[in-house]
């Protein structure tokens, strides 16, 4: 799904990091004619600005009440029905109120979004946020493993003896002849469509192999001359004409790994710190998935411990934050990758800083040619960003490799630090 990632990192819910294990989702309406995200979210670039400054980005005593959901669900600022997260689906939040037996908020702990109401008339555009938050809840559920059972209305948490008294979202949708039973029904036919079946193995004969491209090029020139260097290195090398490109590559290998795309996003407040990193490669199974934190599990062959994301959960839970790690193997599914989240506190004494982000993302850059990086880190005083995509785009034919073009990524993220009052 294309969500909108915009913390609300001045929330009172998000300053407290409450932990929760997802058991369910609560969908919510917003009771007030006003169908604009950027009347709830604070994401000026993607929802627009609210010139009020009323939007649920700001502690309780701004907003005059204590309230928040992970995610809306409206207009953004061109127009289109889109999905905003703003608080992390591991967070608890105080969306639901609380009834006789206590509170979806808490334990059980939901996923709660709100849907942007419009005048309750406008039939297309309550079918665009319907089948927006369809897609959503699909998402969510085959995510954290959700039953489709468990997502309520806020009217069904209160009968249930979980919620206070409201009548949302049946309020809005019972003028399109609309319930809940017909949503849950949705949704279990879009995760029924989104599910392949599993492939049977290929005889060990009939073995695949995969060549990992190192550039392309509209100029076969330019092409040849990268692969002139990669023989040179002692590889096997390829140039695949496909268009107008002229694509370079080596191999080939017996194990597909590539990633196409790497996102990585950086949110630290002045109290805490947490990054997601997510690609599209070709991800894990769901055996491997559940040892892949023992430092005995690896995917090296020069040695048979793998102490990378084993250190790293370590590390997060010893500041009392939090780690996860999600991955869908290409084998079950089509938007297959791995996604890594960690948190951490950083008034513990045993955070440690981060490193040098600059020179890890010149690294990275310069080591993985053919791999898009999506890098963003919002801080208290602003916002780094960078885009390979973008940076391909301009150069053109020019590798990201070159000195030239690392050494440009190294004092543009370092000028862009500084402005941000940071070394």
């Amino acid at each position: 799904m294309n969500i909108i990632t915009a913390y609300a990192t001045k929330n009172d819910c998000y300053k407290a990091a409450r932990k929760m294990k997802p058991a369910g989702i609560v969908v919510h309406s917003t009771g007030a004619n006003n169908p604009y995200l950027k009347r709830y979210v604070d994401a000026p670039d993607e929802v627009g600005v609210n010139q009020y400054g009323n939007h649920w980005n700001n502690p309780a005593s701004v907003m005059k009440r204590s309230v928040c959901v992970h995610s809306f669900i409206g207009y953004d600022k061109n127009g289109a029905v889109r999905v905003a997260n703003i608080l992390p689906y591991n967070y608890c939040c105080w969306g639901v109120g609380s009834g006789s037996k206590g509170s979806y908020n808490y334990n059980p702990a939901y996923i709660q979004f709100e849907m942007c109401e419009d005048g309750l008339t406008n039939k297309a555009y309550f079918e665009a946020v319907r089948d927006t938050a369809i897609e959503y809840c699909a998402y969510l559920c085959k995510e954290y493993g959700l039953s489709v059972d468990n997502i309520v209305s806020h009217r069904e948490a209160h009968a249930f003896g979980y919620g206070s008294n409201h009548g949302d979202p049946d309020n809005w949708w019972k003028n399109f002849s609309y319930t809940m039973d017909m949503f849950r029904t949705a949704v279990k036919a879009k995760l029924a469509a989104q599910v392949k079946p599993a492939e049977q193995p290929k005889p060990s004969e009939d073995k695949t192999l995969y060549r990992v491209q190192t550039g392309a090029f509209s100029k076969k020139s330019n092409a040849t001359a990268l692969a002139d260097k990669l023989k040179a290195a002692g590889f096997d090398t390829y140039i695949v004409q496909s268009g107008n490109l002229y694509k370079v590559q080596v191999g080939a290998y017996s194990v597909k790994a590539n990633a196409a795309l790497i996102e990585i996003f950086i949110c630290e407040t002045d109290e805490t710190l947490s990054f997601t990193v997510k690609d599209d490669g070709k991800g894990m199974t769901a055996d491997f998935l559940s040892r892949v934190t023992d430092p005995f599990t690896t995917t090296r062959t020069t040695r048979k411990v793998g102490l990378g994301l084993p250190l790293l959960k370590m590390e997060a839970e010893m500041t009392g934050g939090s780690f996860s790690i999600k991955s869908k193997s290409e084998t079950e599914y089509e938007d297959h990758g791995t996604e890594v989240f960690a948190s951490f506190n950083k008034k513990s004494i045993d955070y440690i800083p981060l490193g040098d982000i600059v020179g890890t993302l010149c690294v990275l850059i310069s080591g993985a040619e053919s791999v898009d990086i999506e890098f963003t880190h919002e801080m208290p005083q602003g916002k780094v960003s960078l885009s390979t995509k973008e940076m391909r785009e301009i150069l053109g034919d020019v590798p990201l490799s070159s000195p030239e073009v690392i050494g440009w990524v190294r004092e543009y993220l370092t000028e862009n630090y500084s402005l941000q009052g940071r070394a």
